[in-house]
Order: C-alpha cells, then sequence, then structure tokens
C-alpha cells in the first residue's frame, strides 16, 4: 500500500470493533485495533518509511495507530535520529494519548534516554501519566503485583499474571531500563524516584518503584538501600506491600547482603506485620539467612516452631542452600529433622535436598543419605536420591543397598505369593543401580551375597525389573 492508501485506511477505520459493536452497528471486521496490528508488522519491516509515515498523520487519528507504529519502530532497525524524533513527535500530540508506544520503545532502546530531551520526555510520564485505575481496580492490580510464599517455593517457577495497564505505572518500569543502562542518568533518576516516593498516591505504582531502585542497586547498593527504606517507612506509616512483590523479595535478599542494617529493619517489619503473609516471607528470607549468619539462628528456629507453613519454608530453605550453606550442620540436623515431619509437604522440600548435590562431592552428605533411606520421606519422594545414587562417580555400594533393603521392608508381600506383586516406582532406579553394584562386587563376596539376598526377597515378592539382575548374574 501506498503511504496515502496507508492514511486513507487509517482514516476509514477510526473505531475498533468494540466501540462500534456497543452502539448495536455489526462489523465483520476489526476495525482500528486489527489495522493497527498490520501496521505494526510493516514499521518493524521498513522503520523509516513510517516513521515518516507517524508524522504525516492527521492530529485526530486514532492513538491506537500512533502506538502500533512505534511499537513496530522498536522491533525494527531505524536510526536513532528516528527513533528520537518519533518519540518527540508523539509526545507533542494533543492529550499526550502514546505512553504506551513510547515506554515500550524506550524498554527496548534505552539508550536513547542518554538524550536530555528524550529523559525529559520520560520524566514526564513517570511524574504526570495518567492513572490505568481507580481506588477499587487498583488494589485488583496491586494483589496481582503480589507474591506468596507457595510461589517462591513452587517447582519449577511459577506464572505470575498480571493486566496490562498503559500508564505512569508502565513509565515507572521503562525508568528502570534506562537506569539500568545509564550509569550517567543515576543522580537524576534518584532525585526522581525520591520524588515519586513522596508523592505517588496509588499503591500499584507504588510496588511498581521497586523495579528501578533494583535497577540504582547495579550502581550504587546503599542508594538503593536507602531509597528502599524511604519507599516502605513513610510518615503515613508502613507499606510492606512493595517488598512483597517479586523484584521486592529479590531487592531485599541483595539489601541484606550488602547493606544488612537497613535490610535487618526492613526484615524485622516483615517478621512482625499484621499480615500472614507478610510473615511467611520475612521468614522466607529469615531462614536463607541464617546458613550464612549465626545471628539469626536462634530467630529462625523459634519461627520453625511456629507451624506446617514455616516448616515447609525452612525445609524448602534448607534444601536449596545445602551445598552452600556456611552452617553446613545446622543445615543437615534439620532436613533430617523434616525427613519425618509429620506433613507429607514439608517432608517433600526437604527430600529435594539431593537435586542440589548431583554435580556435587557427596561426602559430606553421606550421614544425610542414611538418615534419609531410614525416614518416612524415602517413601514416596526418592526421586532426586535415586537420581543422585544413578548420576555420580562416587563409590555409593552401601547406600544403594541400604535403599534396596528398605524397598523391600516397604513392600508388601502378595495375596497370592506365586503371582507378581504390584509394581514399586523405585525398581525403575534400583534395577539399574543393583546391576551396577552387582558387577562391581566381583571378588567381594560379601558384598555381592547381601546383594544376592536381596535379588531373592525380590523375587518372592515379584517385584518388577529383578529379571534383568538374575540374567546378568546366570551369565557371569
Amino acid at each position: 500500500m501506498s503511504d496515502s492508501a496507508w492514511i486513507s485506511a487509517i482514516s476509514a477505520f477510526h473505531e475498533n470493533r468494540e466501540e462500534q459493536r456497543s452502539r448495536g452497528d455489526w462489523v465483520g471486521h476489526t476495525g482500528s485495533r486489527g489495522l493497527a496490528g498490520l501496521l505494526r508488522g510493516r514499521a518493524k519491516e521498513e522503520p523509516e518509511r513510517f516513521a515518516r509515515l507517524l508524522s504525516q498523520l492527521p492530529l485526530d487519528t486514532a492513538p491506537t495507530y500512533f502506538n502500533e507504529i512505534l511499537n513496530g519502530l522498536s522491533e525494527g532497525q531505524p536510526s536513532e535520529e528516528t527513533l528520537k524524533a518519533a518519540i518527540r513527535f508523539t509526545h507533542a500530540l494533543p492529550d499526550r494519548p502514546c505512553c504506551e508506544g513510547i515506554c515500550h520503545l524506550l524498554q527496548k532502546h534505552p539508550s536513547l534516554a542518554s538524550d536530555n530531551d528524550i529523559f525529559t520526555i520520560l520524566r514526564w510520564y513517570v511524574e504526570n501519566g495518567p492513572s490505568g485505575t481507580d481506588d477499587q481496580n487498583d488494589r485488583k492490580r496491586t494483589e496481582e503485583l503480589l507474591l506468596t510464599t507457595d510461589q517462591l517455593t513452587e517447582k519449577g517457577g511459577f506464572c505470575q499474571v498480571r493486566s496490562g495497564y498503559y500508564d505512569r505505572g508502565l513509565a515507572t518500569e521503562t525508568l528502570a531500563a534506562v537506569l539500568w543502562e545509564s550509569a550517567p542518568r543515576l543522580e537524576e533518576g534518584v532525585c526522581l524516584l525520591r520524588n515519586r516516593i513522596e508523592q505517588e498516591p496509588l499503591e500499584s505504582v507504588r510496588c511498581f518503584l521497586i523495579e528501578p531502585i533494583y535497577s540504582v542497586l547495579r550502581h550504587d547498593s546503599r542508594i538503593a538501600a536507602e531509597l528502599l527504606k524511604e519507599l516502605v517507612i513513610r510518615p503515613q506509616g508502613t507499606d510492606l506491600q512493595p517488598l512483597s512483590t517479586y523484584t521486592g523479595t529479590r531487592l531485599l535478599f541483595y539489601i541484606l547482603q550488602n547493606d544488612p542494617d537497613i535490610g535487618r529493619e526492613l526484615l524485622n517489619l516483615m517478621l512482625t506485620s499484621e499480615k500472614e503473609e507478610q510473615r511467611l516471607l520475612g521468614a522466607f528470607h529469615l531462614f536463607r539467612e541464617a546458613f550464612y549468619d549465626d545471628t539469626n539462628a536462634a530467630q529462625a528456629e523459634v519461627l520453625v516452631g511456629q507451624g506446617e507453613q514455616y516448616r515447609k519454608l525452612a525445609a524448602n530453605s534448607a534444601a536449596n542452600h545445602l551445598p552452600e550453606a556456611a552452617y553446613l550442620e545446622r543445615a543437615i540436623r534439620q532436613l533430617t529433622t523434616f525427613f519425618d515431619d509429620p506433613i507429607k509437604e514439608v517432608r517433600t522440600e526437604a527430600a529435594e535436598c539431593f537435586r542440589e548435590i548431583w554435580n556435587a562431592d557427596i561426602e559430606p552428605y553421606r550421614h544425610l543419605m542414611l538418615e534419609f533411606i531410614r525416614s518416612k520421606a524415602f517413601d514416596g519422594d526418592n526421586f532426586s536420591f535415586f537420581h543422585l545414587l544413578n548420576e555420580t562417580h562416587q563409590p555409593v555400594t552401601e547406600e544403594v543397598l541400604l535403599a534396596a533393603e528398605r524397598v523391600l521392608i516397604l513392600t508388601e508381600p502378595p495375596d497370592d505369593f506365586p503371582s507378581p506383586s504390584g509394581h514399586r516406582q523405585e525398581m525403575h532406579y534400583l534395577d539399574d543401580l543393583l546391576l551396577r553394584e552387582y558387577r562391581a562386587t566381583d571378588g567381594r563376596p560379601i558384598l555381592r551375597k547381601r546383594i544376592l539376598d536381596i535379588l531373592d526377597q525380590m523375587l518372592l515378592l515379584g517385584l518388577y525389573g529383578t529379571d534383568k539382575i538374575i540374567q546378568e548374574h546366570e551369565r557371569i
């Protein structure tokens, strides 16, 4: 399409389909939204041409077209001068409707903010950008940003879904991208943050302020700690919501390491919060810190006794920090206790500790491995343990045999002995492990007899996988 054809089409499709249908006008096309999407794709492919087209659009053009051209330019490869000109032009439009496009473009190209005009434009949106929510919607938006301890301990990570708002919250996130990349903007950025910390009324946007503070951390941890304290401890009272976000959780971790005086003050506020979820998030931090700083140990031990949720968090922390813990004995002692916890979820968290040492020297953990074999956790939460036995290149004959003997104890005899018993999942791991150890015990008659005794028991119980080992024995 020629430029004039694009302008004609944009003029014809001034409204999106939903607006037209809301008036009772039934249309089969997607309206301005669909055409703007096509325009975005073309702007990505021919950024210089569509940057020129941007400046030719009538001022009363639907904002979605301006924003989608900016989004397309951000994904293409135009010159910096072209991008800067596009930002300046769209910022000057009546009512300044292009917060979305300008912010997305600057997130993709944060170096553009090294230009004073561009940074001033971003600053305007951070300070004066529209609010995408009212009081009721802002509470919902804030809740979408907050973490729970269940998410933090979720295996394989978690997915956090939030609504899309193109307002000063988005501008605040864009400021984070700029400060992360641009140390020369640090002083101005810190001044701007202090201003917003003092004046921002919306709780959701205050939660977004965590993002640029995290970027400041990259350049100066002390300033970041001071900004975080100002955000949380306000003249109106304490606001722990920003610390309850994903970035807030990460930020507090680093503040505790680099500026422990401020970090500990903020952590104590979480631990004494009126809200249970905030206290749990505080416990999440405290349990981790106790493995590296002995001054936290006594308080952490008290919290472990506060209930099931606290024990689950403590087990997760002990398991995840096992190989790095400065106080290894404490981690091993806690895990040994958690292996026999009456709550299965706690045992499951503790059993994951073996996942953390798959590639480590297992010598310091042999006693822990033996305790696990004897524990309740072994029955049902042993995948990580057997994977460790299978993958390690270090001798684990004793651990394999003890595990096999424990499986036999846990296996109920079939009602009809001549028929096969059910099938234990451990045999998927044990058949190969026992076969490997059987081959390695040539010339070690006592161990070989012990393995053969285990095989006799397995045959009596009809356990799946025994045939493979028997065939190997007969061949030898």
